[in-house]
C-alpha cells in the first residue's frame, strides 16, 4: 500500500471517493451497458453521468465519463457496495475504449456488511435499513446509491468501531484477476 494510504490512517480523515454505477443488466459480455456513473468525495460531486441515448457501441460521452471517473477514483480510496460488479463493467468498457486502468484502493461495504451483520440478504437497502441509516434518496440510481453507501459506511464505522483503513479492510484492486 502506498505511504499515502497507510493501514493505520484514520478512516474519518482519509480521502474517500464514494462510487456507484448503474447498468442495463448483469453482464457486459452479454450486452449490458453502463447507464449512470456517480463519484462523490469530500463534499463534492466529481462525476455524475447518465447515458442520453440507447447504444451498444462505445460513445465519446462514455469515454469521457470513464476517463473522469478513473481520474477521480485514483485521487482517493474508492468506497462502494458490491464493487466487484462495478469494477467488472469498468474493466470491460475500459478495454473496449482502450483506457488505462490505474491502480485503485477500495473499501467494499458489502464485504464489511458480511463481516459484521447477519441479514437475510446483503443488498444496499437491506443493510441501510438494518442500521437505520436510510438516506432520503432513491435506491438503484447512481447518485442515490452513492449517498446510501456513504451512510452505510459511517453507520458500520460507528456501530463496529471502525477507526482506521485497516479496520475498514482497505484493499488494492487487482485488475484482470
Amino acid at each position: 500500500m502506498p505511504t499515502r494510504y497507510a493501514p493505520d490512517w484514520p478512516l474519518l480523515t482519509s480521502p474517500l471517493r464514494f462510487f456507484d454505477l448503474e447498468t442495463t443488466g448483469l453482464r457486459p459480455d452479454r450486452g449490458a451497458r453502463i447507464t449512470e456513473i456517480a463519484v462523490f468525495g469530500q463534499g463534492v460531486w466529481h462525476v455524475a453521468w447518465s447515458r442520453t441515448r440507447e447504444t451498444r457501441q462505445p460513445t465519446p460521452e462514455l469515454q469521457a465519463a470513464l476517463h473522469d471517473t478513473l481520474t477521480h477514483l485514483t485521487e482517493g480510496i474508492v468506497v462502494g457496495h458490491n464493487l466487484s460488479f462495478d469494477f467488472k463493467f469498468i474493466a470491460y468498457e475500459a478495454e473496449r475504449l482502450a483506457l488505462h486502468l490505474p491502480p485503485l484502493y477500495y473499501i467494499d461495504t458489502l464485504a464489511l456488511a458480511r463481516t459484521h451483520l447477519t441479514l437475510s440478504d446483503m443488498q444496499l437497502a437491506t443493510c441501510c435499513h438494518a442500521l437505520e441509516c436510510v438516506p432520503d434518496v432513491a435506491f438503484h440510481t447512481a447518485r442515490g446509491d452513492v449517498l446510501a453507501t456513504r451512510a452505510l459506511l459511517w453507520a458500520l464505522a460507528k456501530r463496529f468501531d471502525l477507526q482506521t483503513l485497516a479496520d475498514a479492510s482497505v484493499q488494492r484492486m487487482q485488475w484482470g484477476t
